[in-house]
């Protein structure tokens, strides 16, 4: 999926990776991350990232949504 963003549109979606960024005593690196799958998996980074996008469709979430099939769902709404 493409979607054309402004630049307040890549803000507000790049400010949701900052959420998962930095350990303390690493500084402020955006690549060093704690991992907790019931806390951040990544259906939820997707449907975050999509919901601050003007335009896009976000398909409601099932508790069985694997990643590759969400994101399929995302696709075919947009």
């Amino acid at each position: 999926m493409v979607a054309l963003v402004n630049r307040q549109d890549f803000d507000n979606a790049y400010a949701k990776t900052r959420l998962f960024a930095g350990l303390p005593g690493f500084g402020d690196s955006p690549y060093i991350a704690v991992y907790s799958l019931t806390q951040n998996d990544c259906v939820t980074f997707m449907t975050g990232v999509a919901s601050v996008l003007d335009g896009v469709t976000v398909p409601e979430r099932n508790l069985t949504d694997l990643p590759m099939d969400y994101m399929r769902k995302l696709i075919d709404a947009n």
